[in-house]
C-alpha cells in the first residue's frame, strides 16, 4: 500500500491510519512512522501529526499509536524532540482557553504524551514538564516522565537537581509507588538508576 504509486502520500497516510483504526496493530503504526519519516513535504507532515494528536486524545487511545509514540517516536534521539514538540503543539497554552470536553479531550492527550517522554532530551523535556506543573492533574503524568527518565536505559541526562525541585512541586498520592526512592535518589544527585550505588 505504501509503495502504491497511483496512490498520492496522503492517501497512503489516510489508509494506513484506517488499518490502525480497524486493527490497531502496532506494526501498521511503524509502517506509518517509516512513510512519513521519507517525506518532506511540511503540510503533509503536520496533517499526519494532526491525525496522530486527534487519537491520542480519544477516551480509549489506541494501543498501536501509543505504543509506537512511545518506543519508537520518543526513544529513537533523530525524532525525540521533533516528536514531542509536534505532538504537544499548543496544546498546554490551548488549555487556559478550554472546558468542558475539549479541555477532557486535551487533558488525555497531554497526559499520554508526558506519561511515555521519559526518553527526551531533558534540556526539551524539563520546560515542558514546569509548565504542565501548574495543572494538578497532570502531576501523576509527570512523575511517570521523570520516573521513566530516571530508569530509562536508553539516555542518562536527566538533571538530578532540576528533577527534584520539580518533584517537590508535585502534588502526588502519599504512598505513590517508587516516590520516595526517586527523590532521595535525585536529591543525591543521581541521574540515572544504573548510577545508584548497590
Amino acid at each position: 500500500m505504501f509503495d502504491d504509486k497511483h496512490l498520492t502520500a496522503r492517501e497512503r497516510i489516510r489508509l494506513g491510519y484506517g488499518f490502525v483504526d480497524l486493527l490497531d496493530d502496532y506494526w501498521a503504526a511503524v509502517q506509518l512512522r517509516w512513510f512519513i519519516r521519507r517525506q518532506t513535504d511540511p503540510e503533509l507532515t503536520e496533517w499526519f501529526w494532526a491525525e496522530y494528536r486527534s487519537r491520542l486524545a480519544e477516551p480509549q487511545a489506541l494501543h498501536a499509536l501509543t505504543y509506537c509514540m512511545s518506543v519508537d517516536w520518543l526513544e529513537d534521539r533523530n525524532t525525540a524532540a521533533p516528536a514531542f514538540e509536534a505532538l504537544l503543539a499548543d496544546d498546554l497554552e490551548r488549555l487556559k482557553h478550554l472546558d468542558g470536553e475539549a479541555r477532557e479531550a486535551t487533558l488525555r492527550r497531554i497526559s499520554r504524551i508526558l506519561s511515555a517522554s521519559g526518553n527526551v532530551p531533558w534540556c526539551v523535556a524539563a520546560p515542558v514538564y514546569q509548565e504542565a506543573s501548574a495543572v494538578p492533574s497532570l502531576h501523576r503524568s509527570i512523575f511517570g516522565a521523570v520516573l521513566g527518565a530516571f530508569f530509562s536505559s536508553f539516555y542518562a541526562d536527566l538533571d538530578p537537581a532540576e528533577a527534584h525541585a520539580l518533584l517537590l512541586t508535585l502534588d502526588l498520592p502519599s504512598g505513590t509507588e517508587h516516590l520516595d526512592e526517586l527523590s532521595a535518589n535525585l536529591a543525591a544527585g543521581y541521574c540515572h538508576r544504573s548510577c545508584v550505588p548497590e
